[in-house]
């Protein structure tokens, strides 16, 4: 059976976040969710999310947003004077010039530390790894490093091109970047790859969210997360799926997928 996921990310970002996020799972298509653990909002999120059934539940390690949970003085190369992460712009401006101003062992030292706290919040493993995007190859090997220390599945945040993941090879599609972003059209975009590659499983990576005065003063994406809280609830979209037959699948499941394929 052809088979997409579909993940939300941000669970923890704010309040208004984390409530899109609930709805996008509990009443909507997506099956998994991104879990940041160093923001205020975190725990918050967690209550809301902890008893969802079949819901894969992933580590996303900020180092652009929020405060580290290590202390800024041993992971200088990614906070700012006031002890807060560097923005997101600060690391992309580094990496176009040539530089990756990210230290490997500050970036293991707060991978860890998030790890540490999201085992210590949730009283689990997380279902995978990943990164919230921050051109840097140091952490992105930090990422890699401290998942495979704890036997965790690292899941590459690189958008553009295809890649393994447990077995099999996933094409991912992040589209509520765009000025015209639509995400029903992004959701038949993805169906129709499903349709054209069923051995190449699509991605399906949304920000549903509800806006509120933190979202609107600390993120660049605002108003595609109402969007996409729209899409994963509406009936078209699981009229969409249902036409197509296809499977939403988790992260967690895929390994066991592959041996049946």
């Amino acid at each position: 059976m052809k088979k997409i996921i579909v993940r939300a990310d941000d669970l923890g970002y704010s309040c208004a976040v984390n409530y899109g996020i609930y709805e996008a799972t509990h009443r909507g298509i997506v099956n998994n969710v991104s879990l940041m653990v160093n923001l205020p909002f975190s725990e918050h999120g967690w209550e809301l999310l902890k008893n969802e059934p079949d819901t894969d539940i992933g580590l996303h390690v900020v180092i652009c947003a929020g405060k580290p949970l290590s202390d800024p003085k041993l992971v200088s190369s990614l906070v700012q004077e006031d002890g807060s992460f560097k923005r997101s712009q600060v690391y992309h401006d580094a990496f176009e010039q040539g530089k990756d101003i990210v230290d490997y062992e500050d970036a293991v030292r707060e991978v860890e530390a998030q790890y540490e706290c999201f085992v210590e919040m949730t009283k689990r493993e997380p279902d995978y790894l990943a990164g919230h995007t921050v051109l840097s190859l140091n952490f992105i090997r930090a990422l890699r490093d401290v998942a495979s220390e704890h036997q965790i599945p690292y899941l590459s945040f690189d958008v553009e091109h295809d890649f393994e993941f447990q077995g099999q090879k996933l094409t991912p599609f992040m589209e509520d970047f765009s000025l015209d972003y639509d995400p029903v059209a992004t959701l038949a975009h993805v169906l129709s790859a499903a349709d054209k590659r069923p051995h190449v499983i699509p991605e399906l990576i949304l920000h549903p969210g509800f806006l509120d005065q933190f979202i609107l003063q600390h993120s660049h994406l605002v108003y595609p997360r109402t969007l996409d809280v729209e899409m994963a609830t509406s009936g078209q979209a699981i009229e969409m799926i249902e036409r197509h037959d296809v499977q939403l699948v988790r992260y967690s499941k895929l390994a066991d997928s592959a041996k049946h394929d």
